[in-house]
Parts: structure tokens; C-alpha cells; sequence
């Protein structure tokens, strides 16, 4: 699993500089003290969801990440174009790039 993420990550962080840089988004915004640009944290945690309940409380922190003071990516959740909160909130449009969570239980 550790080589999958690794990988992932590392052809992801690639894919969304690339596209950061062609679509001339304000890419200092996301430069770290380093110099860097920091698209992944270093680390790595597997995460067991328990139940319905942890799944909840994991997607509902997943909606909510953007909208923290120091991305300022979104005002809400729904509209951040990269989440699935609005199609959770009824909106079709993700309908055929997203499945229900309760499809999974």
C-alpha cells in the first residue's frame, strides 16, 4: 500500500503543478517556508472507517478542508469544484463520477 501512495502522489503532485501553472493560478499561495511547492503531506496513514458513523465524520472533514482560513480555496463546500458536496447536497451534476458512500456499507 505504502509504494501505491508513494506513487500516486508523486505522478498527482506532477499532474496538478503542470495544471496549476497552465491555468496561471496564483501558485505562491500554496509554497511552503522550504521554497517548495507542497502539494501531499510526507506522511502516510491507513485508516480503518469502523463504521457509518467514522465514514460521516471523515467525508464531512474531507467537504470542509477547503474552506480553511489558510487555503482559502472555498467559501463552502459545495462550491469547491473538486469536492463531492454537491452532489451530496442534490446536485446531479458529479452523478456519473460519483457513488453514493451508501453504496459501500
Amino acid at each position: 500500500m505504502s509504494a501505491f501512495i508513494r506513487d500516486f502522489k508523486k505522478y498527482t503532485s506532477v499532474q496538478i503543478r503542470l495544471r496549476l501553472e497552465q491555468a496561471d493560478y496564483d501558485v505562491e499561495k500554496l509554497r511552503i517556508e522550504s521554497g517548495g511547492l507542497k502539494i501531499w503531506q510526507d506522511r502516510f496513514d491507513e485508516l480503518y472507517i469502523r463504521d457509518r458513523k467514522h465514514l460521516e465524520e471523515k467525508l464531512d472533514y474531507m467537504h470542509s478542508n477547503p474552506l480553511q482560513a489558510h487555503w482559502g480555496l472555498s467559501q463552502s463546500p459545495e462550491e469547491y469544484p473538486y469536492s463531492s458536496a454537491s452532489y451530496y447536497m442534490g446536485n446531479e451534476k458529479n452523478n456519473d463520477v460519483v457513488n453514493h458512500y451508501l453504496e459501500f456499507l
